[in-house]
């Protein structure tokens, strides 16, 4: 599902048009910190035939319209990319991946792939992005996957995206980063802000120490006292009479992504796990109804 309404990054812009685009979308990652020093790489298609891609080796906050390259389907720069301004670039690195995607995806124009702070901190932890916890991310991202481990770089990149992002506008790659598809660059820089948002809300969830699993009357159920963080007040010869907060157990990872619900197709995102939002119904990998709104979920 894409932000229809919005016309940036349009298939009817020209070629020099989406060059600007580029320059736009990669200082706006930049400045929110969504890629650092060189991170991140852009794409658009032009044509059946031909995509426009970021450079490989420059930070995307700092990029020219004239530094972007064009290539075909093998990667290789094409026309004025070997001569013009661009000719000593090369296109991404991460090209393979963005190529993959096209091919899985012929309904899509552009891809984004960024090094998203709370995304990547998830994946290294175990946790996936908690589904069903925002409205909107459910309208229009659905679920959130994450990949296996693939090398930066490298021809894996591709192939753990393949199966994932024929249903999916939002993947996150375990250790690495996020790739986000859609009908144009700017469609695809949005839902990698939202990806990002429910990153952090699930992030800081598990800093809470509450599990996001639907419960009765679909509030968040707490952890045990003794997983939880701890402050004793009034006590200890602390300043303001507080003790130093004991660390907490790590959220399990069945808290915020039961393994055996899950949301349908993007596609579909009324059909949603857990359902911690009223009136949405869950499903399970079946396709069968799964138990009423506000029962645990556990394993």
């Amino acid at each position: 599902m894409g932000y229809g309404g919005y016309a940036a990054g349009g298939p009817e812009m020209t070629e020099r048009a989406l060059r600007e685009e580029f320059v736009r979308i990669g200082q706006m990652m930049h400045a929110r910190g969504y890629v650092t020093a060189t991170d991140g790489n852009l794409s658009a298609r032009l044509d059946a035939d031909r995509f426009l891609v970021t450079p490989s080796g420059l930070s995307k906050g700092y990029m020219s319209a004239d530094q972007m390259v064009v290539i075909d389907w093998d990667a290789k720069p094409i026309g004025e990319s070997r001569w013009g301004p661009a000719r000593n670039l090369k296109p991404s690195s991460e090209i393979l991946l963005h190529l993959e995607a096209y091919r899985q995806r012929p309904d899509i124009r552009a891809v984004v792939h960024a090094h998203p702070t709370h995304a990547i901190t998830l994946s290294i932890a175990g946790i996936a992005i908690a589904p069903c916890l925002l409205p909107e991310v459910i309208v229009t991202l659905g679920t959130i996957p994450t990949t296996e481990y693939a090398t930066p770089a490298s021809p894996e990149g591709a192939t753990v995206i393949r199966d994932l992002i024929r249903d999916h506008d939002a993947v996150v790659l375990q250790r690495h980063g996020s790739v986000t598809v859609g009908k144009t660059v700017f469609d695809a820089y949005l839902k990698l802000e939202k990806l990002e948002n429910a990153a952090e809300v699930t992030y800081k969830l598990a800093a809470l120490g509450r599990a996001a699993l639907p419960g009765r009357g679909g509030q968040a159920h707490r952890k045990p006292r003794e997983a939880r963080p701890a402050a004793v007040r009034g006590r200890g010869g602390h300043p303001g009479g507080v003790q130093r907060v004991r660390p907490h157990r790590r959220l399990p990872h069945a808290s915020l992504s039961p393994p055996d619900f899950v949301v349908r197709k993007a596609t579909a995102p009324h059909r949603c796990a857990g359902s911690l939002i009223p009136g949405v119904r869950a499903v399970s990998p079946s396709g069968r109804p799964t138990r009423p709104t506000g029962e645990s979920h556990r394993r």
